[in-house]
């Protein structure tokens, strides 16, 4: 009860997450479609209901750039949101708009939902997508696992920083890739692996 007043009458942990393959997808799954419904203090007193959607195989790539040699001084990051040439990662996110128009729009859904926003139903093109799309909180990879062949990556298998004795990166920031789902269980699976081997 606690979660549901702090977090505004949504109980985020009750909602449901649709997983589902782009046209794009090779393998998996790598498009989440997911709702979430609750009083806001936009809403008048009303429920509202949004349908989500987030592309879990994203190629854009961001970087992160020192803003000088003071290791207390913020890095400059840049997240490279929907950056990728083809527009592949923007293209997802479209189907899954039109996907959750689609579950919406169903007789059963759309009895309970009303109708789409005026706001949202503007949303048509990539253009649009472009300018409206949020992150989904998995933010990895700025200290990239890899050989020390690639020029991206930072650490070894093992989490240790390439051509530097002794320092080692043991968290989210070492995943090459964004993981399909939330990223705290492969953080703490990593943790677990790593720190064991180390520590023998």
């Amino acid at each position: 009860m606690r979660e549901f007043r702090q977090n505004g009458n949504i109980v985020y942990s009750e909602q449901t997450i649709a997983k589902t393959k782009s046209k794009n997808c090779k393998e998996g799954f790598d498009l989440h479609v997911y709702p979430v419904t609750g009083v806001t203090e936009n809403s008048n007193g009303k429920w509202d209901c949004a349908i989500y959607s987030a592309n879990m195989a994203p190629i854009s790539r961001g970087h992160l750039t020192l803003n000088s040699a003071n290791p207390l001084e913020q890095p400059i990051i840049d997240q490279g949101y929907l950056n990728d040439s083809e527009d592949k990662d923007i293209e997802i996110l479209m189907e899954g708009l039109v996907l959750s128009r689609e579950i919406s729009h169903q007789k059963d859904i759309s009895e309970l939902i009303g109708n789409e926003l005026i706001e949202t139903s503007r949303i048509v093109s990539l253009d649009d997508i472009r300018k409206l799309a949020l992150h989904y909180y998995h933010p990895v990879g700025t200290c990239k696992m890899g050989p020390e062949s690639d020029s991206n990556a930072v650490v070894d298998n093992m989490g240790k920083v390439h051509g530097v004795d002794n320092l080692y990166v043991i968290d989210a920031s070492i995943m090459p890739n964004v993981p399909r789902g939330n990223t705290n269980i492969p953080v703490a699976m990593v943790a677990e692996r790593l720190v064991s081997t180390l520590t023998k």
